[in-house]
């Protein structure tokens, strides 16, 4: 059995936005790589803030705001890496916005329901082997935390995710 390597690596790429963002700005991009099929069904959004004051706001996975992506065309017979390239900051006009993702932000299931997800930790490496996406197709959710402290500036905060994706594909 040989193992070939995609010789690219497939990007998604996802928008995150805050204080009356342009809401769903890219969403229903279309991505094609090397038989993988990827559409950005909704950006992360934490919507409108109150300034003044110190807050924390978490978007789970699960809400409707968190950012949700569809990829299919897996065989169920090959190894699927996903790496994620989180902000640390959202910005706007020069101005920053801690965000954070926990070991619970992130979740991942080849049925179209949060609910039956499994949570991951999109800082770290995840690896899913071929009998997990017999399905053919893998929806991924991501939601965060961001850190609002009172002296914060207003404005439309920016930031984007990464998602890279490496197929490996076994031949016999």
């Amino acid at each position: 059995m040989n193992n070939r390597k995609f010789p690219h690596a497939f990007i998604i790429l996802l928008m995150i936005g805050t204080f009356s963002p342009a809401k769903g700005t890219h969403a229903q991009e279309r991505y094609r790589h090397e038989g993988l099929r990827v559409k950005i069904l909704n950006n992360l959004s934490f919507g409108t803030m109150v300034i003044g004051r110190d807050f924390e706001k978490r978007v789970s996975f699960a809400d409707a705001s968190a950012g949700k992506a569809w990829v299919s065309g897996f065989d169920g017979d090959e190894m699927v890496t996903l790496n994620f390239f989180l902000p640390r900051y959202l910005s706007s006009d020069g101005h920053e916005l801690e965000i954070d993702f926990d070991q619970n932000s992130a979740a991942w299931s080849t049925a179209n329901d949060p609910g039956s997800a499994t949570s991951f930790d999109p800082n770290s490496r995840l690896r899913l082997y071929g009998s997990k996406l017999a399905s053919g197709k893998l929806y991924l959710w991501i939601g965060g935390t961001i850190l609002l402290n009172s002296h914060q500036a207003a404005g439309q905060y920016q930031g984007n995710i990464q998602v890279q994706i490496d197929v490996d594909h076994n031949e016999d």
